[in-house]
Order: C-alpha cells, then sequence, then structure tokens
C-alpha cells in the first residue's frame, strides 16, 4: 500500500515510518501518523486522484498541524543515521496545497548536497511521513544504553523547553539527565539519577526512564535513538525512534557551563572560524570552529579534523555525525571563537572536553564549580514552587539540600 497508517508501514515506507511502527507495537503513545512511499509521492504530486482522496480523508480526522519527516529507505540504520541529513518540515496546516508543498520539498531532499557529502550518493524521490504535530511543553532525545563514567551501561536524555529543533540542530546548550541500568540491564536504577543545568520533573522522569525500559526490549548493537515531547498536559510522546550508530560517552567531570566532549579523540590542527557565509575556508586537518555546527556544514565537517562549537549538546544531529565519521568533537565551549587564534594550531581532546592553544585553555578536566543539579537524587526528593522558580528539596542525614532548577 503507497499510503498507510503507520501501523501498517512496511519497508518501502523507510526508516522513519518502521520506527515509529515498531514504537507503536511496543506500547508507546505515538501521535497518529502517515506512511506514504516513494511511489505514494510521486503519484499524490502528479495529482493522482485516488492517492489524493485518501490524503484528504486523513487530514480530515484532525485540526492539528503536522510534522512532515523523511523516511528514506537508507535512513536511521544502525551504522548511518543520516541524522538531519534529509529535510523535515515543522507546523505546516492540513490544507492540501500546504501538505504537497511541503511533501515535494522533504521528497527531493535526497539530492541536496547534504546528502552528497554525507554518503557520497544523491537519491531520487524519497518516502515520507506526514505526523501530527505535538504542543510540546519539553523536547528531548534519549539514547537508551550510554557508556557512564564507570563503563556500564545508563540511559542518557538531553532537553529543552518547547519543541526540540532547537536541540537536534545544535542551536542550544540542553539540560541532559543520566540513569544507570541496573546490574542486570533489565531495569533504570531510580535511586541514582544525576541531572545536568536542569532539573526535570520527577513526573516526566517516571515517564522518559519508562520509555527507555519500553524500548529496551528490542535488541540494537549500540542501543536506542529516540525522540520525545512532553505536551502541555504532561503527557509524554514518542515521536521517533532508530537504532544509535555509534557508542555516547557520559561526560565524566562537568563545570557549570562548560564544555562538554561529544566525540571522542585527540587530536590538533589549523583553527578555523567559521559560520555559514565561510564555510570555504575549512581544510583538509583544521580544526572547525563556529558558533553552532548544523548539519548544512556537512561538507565542511567532512574535511575537519576536529569540530568545536559555543552550543550544542551530546545528540544533537552534527555530534551524531560527527561520532560516525570519527571526528573529535567538544560542545558548549562558550567564547571559543574569541579566545582562539585563526590560522594556529590548537588540540582538540573530544574525550575530556577540552581545547587548548597556546596558553588558552577551554573546559577543564578537574572542575571548579560543580553543577549542583547533577547530584541530585529522584527518589527522595521533593518538587517545590518557590516564586515561580522550581525547587527540589532532598532531605539527608546532615540535613536538608536544595536543587534550584537554573531555568
Amino acid at each position: 500500500m503507497n499510503i498507510a497508517p503507520i501501523t501498517e508501514a512496511h519497508d518501502p515506507h523507510g526508516g522513519k515510518a518502521l520506527g515509529l511502527k515498531r514504537l507503536t507495537a511496543l506500547g508507546c503513545t505515538v501521535p497518529e501518523a502517515l506512511a506514504v512511499s516513494a511511489e505514494g509521492v510521486q503519484l499524490l504530486l502528479s495529482g493522482d486522484q485516488q492517492t489524493l482522496a485518501r490524503l484528504e480523508s486523513w487530514l480530515a480526522r484532525s485540526t492539528s498541524t503536522l510534522a512532515v519527516r523523511s523516511s528514506a529507505l537508507n535512513e536511521d540504520g544502525d551504522v548511518r543515521s543520516f541524522a538531519g541529513i534529509y529535510d523535515t518540515t515543522l507546523s505546516v496546516p492540513r490544507d492540501i496545497p500546504s501538505v504537497l508543498s511541503a511533501i515535494s520539498a522533504i521528497a527531493s531532499s535526497g539530492s541536496g548536497e547534504k546528502v552528497a557529502s554525507y554518503a557520497a550518493e544523491r537519491v531520487g524521490v524519497i518516502p515520507i511521513v506526514l505526523q501530527t504535530m505535538v504542543d510540546a511543553q519539553r523536547s528531548g532525545v534519549l539514547f537508551t544504553h550510554a557508556i557512564d563514567i564507570d563503563g556500564s551501561p545508563a540511559a542518557y536524555s538531553e532537553w529543552v523547553d518547547g519543541l526540540g529543533e532547537s536541540l537536534v540542530a545544535g542551536r542550544v546548550t540542553p539540560a541532559s539527565v543520566v540513569v544507570p541500568w541496573s546490574a542486570d540491564g533489565t531495569m533504570l536504577a531510580r535511586d541514582s539519577v544525576r541531572a545536568l543545568r536542569r532539573v526535570l520533573p520527577p513526573s516526566l522522569l517516571d515517564q522518559v526512564m519508562a520509555l527507555a525500559e519500553a524500548v529496551r526490549v528490542s535488541e540494537a548493537p549500540h542501543g536506542w535513538d529516540l525522540e520525545w515531547a512532553e505536551d502541555t498536559t504532561g503527557i509524554l510522546w514518542a515521536l521517533q525512534l532508530r537504532p544509535a550508530t555509534t557508542p555516547v560517552l557520559v561526560p565524566s567531570t562537568v563545570v557549570a557551563g562548560g564544555p562538554v566532549g561529544a566525540s571522542p579523540g585527540i587530536t590538533h590542527g589549523p583553527v578555523r572560524v567559521v559560520d555559514e557565509s565561510n564555510l570555504e575556508k575549512v581544510k583538509p586537518g583544521d580544526v572547525l570552529v563556529s558558533a553552532i555546527t548544523e548539519i548544512s556544514y556537512m561538507s565542511a565537517m567532512r574535511k575537519a579534523s576536529a569540530i568545536v562549537t559555543e552550543e550544542g549538546g551530546l545528540l544533537s544531529h552534527a555530534a551524531i555525525v560527527a561520532r560516525e565519521l570519527g571526528i573529535p568533537c567538544v560542545v558548549g565551549a562558550r567564547g571559543a571563537q574569541k579566545e582562539l587564534k585563526e590560522g594556529v594550531s590548537a588540540e582538540v581532546n573530544g574525550s575530556a572536553g577540552t581545547v587548548c592553544q597556546g596558553s588558552v585553555r577551554i573546559g577543564s578536566a578537574t572542575p571548579t564549580e560543580l553543577d549542583w543539579t547533577y547530584l541530585y537524587l529522584f527518589d527522595s526528593g521533593y518538587e517545590l514552587p518557590l516564586a515561580g522558580t522550581l525547587a527540589y528539596v532532598e532531605p539527608t542525614l546532615s540535613g536538608l539540600i536544595v536543587h534550584i532548577d537554573q531555568g
């Protein structure tokens, strides 16, 4: 079937559709979605009346806007994720002209330069997924099996307020949470939660952990990469699922507001400070330094020996691709564009999250100021709103410890 509900998706509907079908089968809460094969896309764009009628019938079921996502056959695999390589359009109105325009743009994104730079190939018309938008008050990315600081497996999630587009695009430095798996790997250790920068409300954290445990039963070499959103009523929605392509290392030390190693390895090279307007400056072996690294930087990323950004997290699309390419990457290195001298060699340690150039050192292996939310113990604390700010009070043998949500 060229156009089908997500529960009836099959191989021609592509990786994104099959991931959503898996989530639905696991009992996760998934937004209503429609899968359209490449042939179905061509029929829609050519004006085939029968296919258009089926699309119109599905669109009439709701008034919510849509996310139009790529679902290419080579996307969301366990070797190459194509994270952010194909296009997505959010908040598309449910009228036929708007939807067909978005479908046309997304379905043709396989022929763009990002795909050619990432995979050395171009793809013709690709399948797409139409997914009902979630009115998100918080959004995040969850890796079910990161590698914790002691080498044991842990679930690791990054999150932001509102839609998750800024997180996956690397335009912000997100908050994060780490939850170790139990010794037998069947349950998350709810008494060992650690949060960085901000604390998830306990009710939401419970739902995120339940989501990780739900998808754990399906095996993947490096666990699962899952996007989620919490709506304004507190319901957690699973937005997409794909195998993680490379391991994620939980940072061993954390300085409040400091950089984080996003892709391991140590290398050095001349610094090139760039943005979207001058990516051609990057030569093979250079250290690419920028405010953010969007996936549109793909051709420059391919040349670079390392990547340093002032914003971003471990689970942004660019960080995921850096790990796939084996390029050391440090994110959240604020001030890097001003402090690092253009053309002068710098050492980038993507494991420790440091950048050194002469006397300039960004990041430290020994934190001088801990972010106290990193010590938060989930199941022994109490949420308490104080003048509009969330505080979490934790009783200990030494007295009460108060963790303030820094958001």
